[in-house]
C-alpha cells in the first residue's frame, strides 16, 4: 500500500492507495510503474494524490488515468533523447508535477533523481546543492519547469555556478499530448 503524508511543516500533501495484498494475482506487478499503468485501466478515476492548500482546502489533485497520462508525455519527451539506465534529476517542488516526472522516467527505463530547488532569494548558497547533487548523480538531463528553468539559466545563477556546464534542461510544462505506441 502507498499511502502517506508530505510534510514541511504543515501538511500540504496527501497519497491515497489501497492495500495490493487483497488481488489474486499480486504477481503481475514487478515494477512500481507497472501499478500505476494497472490502476489506470482498472480504476481511473480513483484520485491519488491530493494537494493542499495553506488553509486545508484542496489545491489539486490527480486521478490514476490523470497521473498515467501526465508520465505518458514525460516519458515520451525523454525516449530518443535519452538511454536506459540514464539518470535524469527532477527539480521540482514537492507536488503532482514532481509525481508525474518520477513515474515519466520510470516509464523510460530512466533513473529519477529528486532534487529540491533553489531558493530564488537565496541562490548563492542553494544553487551550488543542486549543481553538486547533479553532478555526483551524473544526471545527463534536468527536468523541471519555465520558472525554475529561467532560474537555473539566470544571470545571478552564473554568479553562483558555471551554468553552462548544466546538462540539457527540459521544461515539461507544455509537453505536447503526444501517445507513445512504445509504452
Amino acid at each position: 500500500m502507498i499511502v502517506g503524508n508530505l510534510v514541511a511543516g504543515k501538511r500540504i500533501a496527501q497519497a491515497c492507495g489501497r492495500d495490493l495484498g487483497q488481488f489474486e494475482d499480486n504477481d503481475q506487478f514487478l515494477y512500481i510503474q507497472d501499478v500505476l499503468q494497472w490502476r489506470a485501466q482498472a480504476t481511473p478515476d480513483h484520485p491519488l494524490f491530493l494537494v493542499l492548500n495553506s488553509k486545508g482546502a484542496v489545491a489539486s489533485t490527480a486521478s490514476c488515468l490523470q497521473l498515467h497520462k501526465r508520465a505518458e508525455r514525460v516519458a515520451a519527451a525523454l525516449m530518443g533523447r535519452l538511454n536506459t539506465g540514464d539518470h535524469v534529476a527532477l527539480v521540482y517542488p514537492p507536488g503532482i508535477d514532481l509525481i508525474a516526472t518520477f513515474y515519466g522516467c520510470l516509464y523510460a527505463g530512466c533513473v529519477p533523481v529528486t532534487v529540491r530547488p533553489p531558493h530564488p532569494q537565496n541562490l548563492a548558497t542553494t544553487l551550488p546543492t543542486v549543481k553538486m547533487i547533479v553532478e555526483v548523480s551524473k544526471s545527463v538531463c534536468i527536468l523541471t519547469t519555465q520558472a525554475i528553468m529561467k532560474l537555473l539559466k539566470s544571470k545571478d545563477a552564473a554568479a553562483a555556478v558555471d551554468i553552462k556546464s548544466w546538462p540539457t534542461v527540459l521544461d515539461t510544462d507544455d509537453l505536447p499530448r503526444k501517445k507513445n505506441n512504445q509504452m
